[in-house]
């Protein structure tokens, strides 16, 4: 975790533990389990929160990024990923290296997908293609 995430990540386990130990019962359900996949993708180290992307801002992005870069210089990558704003980072970060990717997700049906697909397997500058399927 880097040290903005630590930071948020501490203030939200702060928060959600002093709810639980003082019993508040305005808190919903769905309110903690919010607070939970938030705590959980700040520790993932994920830059889908809002926050600015960029180096240092995700541990596995940047690893992702010099496996690429490095390790699999010759290799096509198949990449889950949770969320949209996950894939648009990931996507900037490829577009600054200059490393191609395709997009397979929720939103893309059909001919669109295909295309997708048939774009990551055939071309060479392709390496790497992200898949999510869930619609957000």
């Amino acid at each position: 975790m880097g040290p903005e995430q630590r930071k948020k990540y501490t203030e939200l386990r702060e928060g959600v533990l002093k709810l639980l130990k003082d019993g508040e019962e305005t808190v919903k359900e769905v309110q903690a389990l919010q607070m939970f996949v938030y705590g959980a993708m700040i520790a993932a180290g994920l830059p889908a929160l809002g926050e600015e992307d960029g180096p240092g801002k995700s541990v596995k992005f940047d690893w992702l990024c010099t496996q690429m870069q490095n390790n699999w210089k010759d290799e096509k990558v198949i990449c889950f990923v949770k969320n949209k704003k996950a894939i648009k980072a990931l996507e900037a970060r490829f577009d600054v290296l200059g490393i191609g990717y395709a997009e397979v997700s929720g939103d893309k049906v059909g001919d669109e997908r295909q295309k997708e697909i048939t774009r990551f397997w055939e071309d060479p500058n392709c390496r790497i293609i992200f898949l999510s399927l869930i619609h957000i």
